[in-house]
């Protein structure tokens, strides 16, 4: 739908089915206030949660090596998983899932299911605090929150997260963008 406004009056634009597309007086009315947006799926459940951080300390007592798990949620329940995919680690403050890995694929159908999106990503930064660098701004750009654990191997973590936002129905069920909302 696209919105017209003139003389404070809103018009839609529409195909008039006659030949014409032209601009109608809308029912729709402005009200005004500030814009907001509130999450109102589900939490990520302790248990969850105590998973990330338990495979982030193992992972980084082995490597030495940032690690990454994606989050997976299904809108329909608000359950929310997490699932550490093949990735390129071992080259200290980046990693990478394989998407290419023969194993993806099959683990992503597994893990995915129905009614399952990718919902974002939690990664950590090592033994320093977290914050988002340039590799992490320029990699969260799918929907969901992108947290990063920072401090691994201390007695409390840092954390940092972001949202990113896409306007409904414009997610596929691979949780990326589609084409035209980007």
């Amino acid at each position: 739908m696209q919105l017209i406004t003139h003389k404070n009056d809103i018009y839609e634009r529409r195909d008039l089915g006659n030949g014409f597309i032209g601009d109608i007086p809308s029912s729709l009315t402005v009200k005004e206030g500030t814009p907001s947006m509130r999450w109102t799926g589900g939490r990520i459940p302790m248990e969850v949660w105590k998973q990330v951080v338990s495979f982030f300390q193992w992972s980084y007592a082995e490597t030495k090596s940032e690690t990454q798990v994606r989050l997976m949620f299904n809108p329909e329940t608000a359950a929310w998983r997490a699932h550490a995919f093949p990735q390129r680690y071992g080259t200290g403050m980046t990693t990478n899932e394989l998407s290419d890995d023969p194993s993806y694929a099959e683990q992503l159908a597994e893990v995915q299911g129905a009614g399952w999106i990718k919902f974002g990503t939690i990664h950590h930064h090592c033994a320093v605090s977290a914050f988002q660098s340039g590799t992490d701004s320029a990699d969260e750009k799918e929907m969901g929150v992108h947290i990063t654990l920072g401090n691994i191997g201390a007695d409390r973590h840092s954390i940092h997260a972001r949202v990113s936002l896409t306007i409904p129905g414009t997610l596929n069920e691979q949780g990326e963008l589609s084409s035209k909302a980007r």
